[in-house]
């Protein structure tokens, strides 16, 4: 298998845990010319990683993962490794069969718990007082493969799902290198998730509306778990969805 030098790595991600990755990549030794990401099509969150990308002259396709154009992009690069970090579509596994080293993704959830691709509003709106990132092998199941690395952070009670999704990226990202030496340098094969764990749907109870007959401990987190500006959960007055970020605001709209 290569070194660090020769390591080939297929990146797919969006917005700066893109960045931070191949930012960490290049502290290990891997070089610019090495690196190839795959990501989404320019948008106001995308637009750092794709400026990243470009200054540094790593080369980069806004193809989804099951097309045929990034399949065959994947297969000219003939990567060693795939690291997923944000990358908000399936990668298939004949693009994941390209890899002899396989390919990781970093979930935001403690799995096999909080399988899916909402996690962090769902532990918020459920009280939770923890939860964590995962690094596991992609399989043809999605959030099902072995184990990496795993760790816990704790929800502080003012946390939302901006301010978790933030912290847990940022935790994830700075564990990337120890990701790295043992799916590269050791060839970890993982550790099978443990139990059924738990999956949750896009979505949380009634459509983001706030229903008043809840109490108010249920609206908080429910106004938590959905505050990732520009989205926000939003209350009925008058029947006109009015948007809410605070208890405190909820109070003052809901006031006669």
């Amino acid at each position: 298998m290569p070194n660090r030098t020769d390591l080939r790595v297929l990146l797919a991600a969006y917005e700066t845990p893109g960045i931070a990755a191949a930012q960490r990549l290049f502290a290990e030794g891997v070089t610019p010319d090495r690196i190839r990401l795959l990501t989404h099509p320019l948008d106001e969150r995308n637009e750092p990683l794709i400026a990243f990308a470009w200054a540094h002259h790593i080369e980069t396709t806004y193809h989804p993962a099951k097309s045929a154009e990034a399949l065959a992009w994947a297969r000219a690069f003939a990567p060693d490794v795939i690291f997923a970090l944000h990358y908000m579509e399936k990668i298939p596994q004949r693009l994941l069969t390209l890899a002899p080293l396989g390919g990781v993704n970093m979930h935001p959830a403690p799995l096999p718990f909080y399988r899916g691709c909402f996690s962090t509003p769902w532990a918020i709106f459920n009280g939770e007082t923890e939860t964590g990132f995962t690094y596991h092998y992609m399989t043809d199941e999605f959030d099902a493969g072995d184990v990496v690395l795993q760790r816990r952070l704790p929800i502080a009670p003012h946390d939302t799902h901006f301010t978790l999704f933030h912290k847990l990226m940022l935790a994830g990202c700075n564990a990337f290198p120890e990701v790295l030496r043992l799916v590269v340098d050791e060839r970890f094969p993982g550790i099978p998730q443990e139990g059924e764990g738990s999956y949750y749907p896009k979505r949380l109870p009634n459509n983001g509306v706030i229903d008043p007959s809840w109490d108010d401990a249920i609206i908080e987190r429910f106004i938590r778990a959905l505050d990732f500006p520009p989205a926000s959960a939003v209350v009925l007055i008058d029947g006109k969805p009015t948007p809410v970020r605070s208890m405190a605001e909820y109070h003052r709209l809901r006031r006669p």
